[in-house]
């Protein structure tokens, strides 16, 4: 970066960052998300020079604008990604055939190694 754009840079944020970021905090009420924002913002002002030789409402209401798109397209791309919470827990899988038959085997093998009298008590 020159270092006249720097400064150009500098004088935009100067001027417009404080009120931009009151604007977006009230379009997502989140100050690190308005921060974000703000952020993103000012990189693409910087990312188009021309914006930086424009006038001072010129410049404001670029800036607005880029701002209020990023904020909408972050909420919807946040509700795209949205989950469903359910309060109930998961229910829980019942064994299957062949868990069942294993630990029959188990239980067979265990049984066959105890005596008739330990046998009639299980």
């Amino acid at each position: 970066m020159r270092t006249d754009d720097a400064e150009l840079l500098q004088a935009l944020y100067d001027q417009h960052a404080s009120v931009l970021w009151r604007y977006v905090v009230s379009l997502v009420g989140d100050a690190g998300r308005a921060e974000d924002i703000v952020q993103e913002t000012l990189l693409r002002a910087w990312q188009h020079p021309k914006v930086l030789d424009q006038s001072t409402s010129s410049a404001r209401g670029w800036l607005f604008t880029v701002a209020r798109n990023l904020a909408f397209d972050e909420h919807r791309s946040a509700r795209s990604r949205r989950e469903v919470r359910t309060e109930a827990p998961p229910e829980q899988s019942s064994p299957d055939q062949a868990e069942r038959a294993v630990d029959s085997w188990v239980v067979a093998d265990a049984l066959s190694t105890l005596s008739q009298d330990h046998r009639d008590v299980i």
